[in-house]
């Protein structure tokens, strides 16, 4: 799917928005614009590559982010490069507003997978001294991360009702301990 192939840019209200999916998980960033004119919005992707390759180049210096009407330009030290826009296709605050809506807690059996809830981890340096938060949205429901005001993030668990997979859970898995 093109949208889990990009890194998606939102300014709306002085902050800006980053939004990247695979499909099972999800990432938004939000901060404060340190500058910008009264009304400006932008909404537009990026190719993720694009901006992968761009950072490498920078080799890890400090970089700075501008975001035009329908160009993400990423400047560090000297130099300086744009990664053009093309129109957002991914309806996140759509997907947000159906998982966030309360549910029950879950009284079955959750399961996730692990890789997908390790990626969370790389959110801790943007607050640090937060704890992670995890919603729970019923058994089939996501599970959404919250850290601070500046990450969300949803995992979606595994269908353990399809195939033979629910015949690998045991019933009283704590028995031997």
């Amino acid at each position: 799917l093109p949208a889990t192939m990009q890194v998606h840019i939102e300014v709306l209200q002085g902050s800006l928005r980053v939004i990247c999916t695979d499909r099972f998980t999800m990432g938004i960033v939000r901060e404060a614009m340190t500058s910008t004119s009264d009304g400006f919005t932008a909404s537009f992707a990026v190719s993720a590559e694009e901006v992968r390759f761009v950072l490498r180049r920078m080799d890890g210096a400090q970089a700075t982010v501008i975001v035009e009407e329908d160009t993400l330009r990423i400047t560090a030290d000297e130099s300086s490069e744009e990664i053009p826009g093309v129109r957002s296709e991914l309806p996140w605050r759509s997907a947000l507003e159906k998982t966030l809506t309360p549910r029950p807690t879950p009284t079955g059996i959750i399961a996730f997978n692990p890789k997908l809830l390790a990626r969370l981890q790389e959110a801790c340096p943007l607050a640090p001294d937060e704890p992670m938060l995890l919603h729970l949205g019923g058994e089939k429901g996501a599970v959404v991360a919250t850290l601070g005001e500046t990450f969300i993030g949803l995992v979606m668990p595994i269908n353990l009702r399809g195939g033979a997979r629910w015949m690998d859970i045991p019933k009283r898995p704590l028995d031997g301990w």
